[in-house]
């Protein structure tokens, strides 16, 4: 079975199709196709700050969840939407609230997407009840897994005894992970959200809103007890001198670094000319969310177990 890794949409339904287009796919009667590949989706397929020409999250999650649907494509969840349903979910020990706060910084990041499809509206119960069929992850015989950010297996089985047989979300477990301090909910942030650690006392870095942080999202895959604060740090390049070159001390996360097969993630908002993180690892998401030219990027993958920058496609 040949696959094509599709990044992080965020409604950005005009890159969809062209993506789909540069990689071959054919639409007939709304669902769109390939002859040899089948496309699976890395998740946060909606919520974007931005309103403009090209940005649909109706269309983008009616043409995904057609091609889901007609066996042309599968999907996982992102941490959108799993916010998306916690959002939506009374808390059942407070009817009056949600599992998801509605506070102005949540409400920002998801507003666009209410606005467009009418908060509490049937569309809205409809997309709703469509996230909750999506697995947190796929690990396929054909020799590859997805997840939308860490691919942890201490994690996975914190959350294994919830899910269905297909990995997909219970109400319990939603229940469970949005309760902040849990296992379930510390198990559902790494595997969606990634991994983050304090950095040694004293040292810092600005992000770039100009804020001082003191935590940083770590490369995951890397085995922590062998790594030091920069080697691991996801931060941006003009901030990665301000990151310690000191052994982490932090040892109680569980990445002990990944030995697997190729596994494809999400989430990251990378740049620059896609590549592999490593042989047997990719992140496909280059920040097609962003406004602008910024690609949708796809990895074509046809059995290959050390994957490529000549696997990275997109529409330029």
């Amino acid at each position: 079975m040949n696959y094509d890794i599709i990044g992080d949409i965020h409604g950005q339904y005009d890159k969809l199709i062209g993506l789909l287009n540069h990689l071959g796919y054919e639409e007939t009667n709304g669902i769109w196709s390939h002859n040899t590949h089948t496309a699976i989706f890395v998740g946060d397929l909606i919520d974007n700050t931005h309103v403009e020409s090209g940005i649909s999250h109706i269309k983008t999650v009616r043409l995904v969840k057609a091609m889901v649907e007609a066996g042309s494509a599968l999907c996982i969840m992102g941490n959108h939407e799993f916010n998306a349903i916690a959002w939506m979910t009374p808390d059942p020990e407070d009817q009056t609230t949600f599992l998801r706060e509605h506070t102005p910084n949540n409400d920002n990041q998801h507003k666009n997407f209410l606005a467009e499809v009418g908060e509490n509206s049937p569309l809205h119960h409809e997309i709703i009840e469509w996230f909750k069929t999506l697995p947190l992850w796929l690990d396929l015989p054909a020799g590859i897994r997805v997840i939308h950010a860490a691919w942890i297996e201490e994690y996975q089985a914190v959350l294994k005894p919830y899910l269905t047989e297909n990995n997909c979300l219970t109400d319990e477990l939603v229940i469970k992970a949005s309760r902040k301090g849990s296992a379930e909910y510390v198990a559902l942030e790494a595997l969606c959200k990634g991994l983050e650690i304090e950095l040694p006392e004293g040292h810092g870095f600005k992000d770039k809103h100009g804020a001082r942080r003191t935590g940083i999202r770590i490369r995951w895959w890397k085995n922590l007890t062998e790594s030091t604060y920069k080697e691991v740090a996801l931060v941006p390049e003009d901030a990665r001198d301000s990151i310690p070159d000191l052994p982490i001390e932090q040892l109680n996360l569980k990445a002990k670094g990944y030995t697997g097969v190729p596994v494809f993630f999400g989430h990251y908002w990378f740049s620059g000319q896609p590549e592999p993180v490593a042989n047997n690892i990719a992140c496909v998401d280059y920040s097609a969310g962003k406004s602008g030219d910024t690609p949708l990027v796809a990895y074509r993958w046809e059995g290959e177990s050390v994957l490529t920058e000549a696997g990275f496609m997109f529409a330029v």
